[in-house]
């Protein structure tokens, strides 16, 4: 009986340790692919959001957005965005929510939805996450950037083969006001 209890006990947590090690090999394999959307992806957006920082519009507030989707799903809905607010003091940064899309439903559930949490992201009365993040300087602004590919890359499971298509109305195709976007960009670290 005592033979059998031992092969019993060395049998769970051989089960266990191999559990625990796939568990693991999964997270370093989503770190790895976020890591790699982030080193394509974190400087064009931080070039978008500058040039659209950098564009001065006394009269008009509402254009003054950036929004990346997911290039070529079936619906293309798969998003995130922050606009300029307060003087570009500050953004709010939404994601795509089942409210509007309700084909996304099944990445506000469980697990992910307390992903979607521990990224920073509240619920609105309608269903709408959203976050207000700080914007007065340039360190922030790459903060920003790195958000919202955090963003596609976790919540809606982005590849690292998959493109960003990038909508910012302030800036028409091709603009001159921004740096070429395959460039490399220094990341913003504040020294303070």
């Amino acid at each position: 009986m005592g033979t059998n209890r031992k092969i019993l006990r060395r049998s769970v947590a051989t089960v266990l340790l191999l559990a625990v090690g796939a568990s693991s090999a999964r997270a370093d394999a989503i770190d790895d692919r976020v890591a790699a959307l982030q080193a394509k992806f974190r400087c064009p957006i931080f070039k978008y959001l500058e040039a659209i920082h950098n564009y001065p519009t006394p009269k008009r507030t509402d254009n003054r957005f950036l929004i990346i989707m997911i290039a070529h799903r079936v619906d293309e809905r798969y998003y995130a965005q922050c606009a300029y607010d307060s003087m570009d003091a500050r953004m709010l940064c939404e994601l795509d929510s089942p409210f509007f899309n309700p084909s996304v439903k099944k990445y506000f559930r469980g697990d992910k939805l307390k992903l979607v949490k521990s990224l920073g992201y509240r619920l609105h009365q309608k269903n709408n996450y959203y976050q207000w993040r700080d914007a007065q300087t340039a360190e922030r602004r790459f903060e920003i950037a790195g958000l919202l590919v955090e963003t596609v890359a976790r919540v809606f499971d982005m590849g690292a083969n998959e493109e960003l298509m990038y909508k910012a109305p302030l800036l028409l195709p091709g603009s001159q006001r921004i740096a070429p976007l395959r460039e490399t960009c220094e990341p913003q670290i504040s020294l303070r």
